[in-house]
């Protein structure tokens, strides 16, 4: 199977299903990172992006989500460096552009992506360009049969008006360590517990996620498209 996994940020692709696309791999699956932002503009202001010392923090967390993917074992990241916190600068058919091209010389059956009720726009938006990017029209070339929305720690559990329903779960035990060694790579987005990115918080959130099926750890999904053709 060919899994795109499409993300605002340069860390919600290892958040939101690092341990799965680990166990993807190992069972012979092709998957690649489509990664839309930057990383780390959305700290600094618009004077500022421009800065020898912003230009740095990207190339290092840029050199991060390369390592962060090798350690769950994708091979190939795409990174498009769009300003974090500003996709909503950009016209929508711009973002939604970059996804088409990469479906369609990439080709994938799966695509796993942001929820839309996380409390992020820059997810949001990802969220929409892709809906739009992947519209199964009749007699088109290609078309993406399976889509599943996923939570990413710091974003989906903060929307206190609506929550994250999941109905897909996946059984990480044999990968989750995968999952908290990856994030390591990311030096700059880690934290101490209570920090929602923390070791803790992540293994807490695959034990909680496990125990609603049984599971000893679990990441969820939310379906939201399958094509059985």
């Amino acid at each position: 199977m060919k899994i795109l996994v499409v993300v605002a940020h340069p860390d919600d692709e290892i958040l939101g299903c690092g341990a799965t696309v680990a166990k993807h791999i190992q069972e012979g699956d092709e998957v690649e990172f489509l990664i839309i932002g930057d990383g780390i503009t959305a700290r600094y202001s618009e004077e500022e992006l421009n800065s020898p010392e912003v230009i740095e923090q990207v190339k290092s967390i840029w050199k991060g989500a390369n390592d962060a993917a090798k350690i769950v074992g994708v091979n190939k990241v795409q990174i498009e460096g769009l300003h974090c916190g500003r996709f909503d600068t950009y016209p929508l058919i711009d973002i939604t552009k970059i996804i088409e091209k990469k479906i369609s010389t990439f080709q994938p059956e799966r695509i796993y992506t942001h929820s839309p009720i996380d409390a992020n726009n820059d997810h949001q938006i990802v969220f929409k360009s892709l809906q739009i990017a992947t519209r199964p029209i009749a007699n088109k070339n290609y078309y993406v049969k399976e889509i599943f929305l996923m939570e990413v720690l710091s974003s989906t559990e903060w929307n206190f008006t609506e929550s994250f329903r999941p109905d897909y779960y996946v059984d990480i035990e044999s990968t989750i360590d995968l999952k908290t060694k990856s994030m390591k790579a990311y030096f700059s987005e880690g934290g101490d517990f209570p920090y929602p990115r923390s070791d803790e918080s992540i293994i807490a959130l695959s034990m909680k996620r496990g125990s609603e099926v049984g599971l000893r750890n679990a990441e969820a999904f939310k379906i939201l498209r399958i094509i059985n053709k």
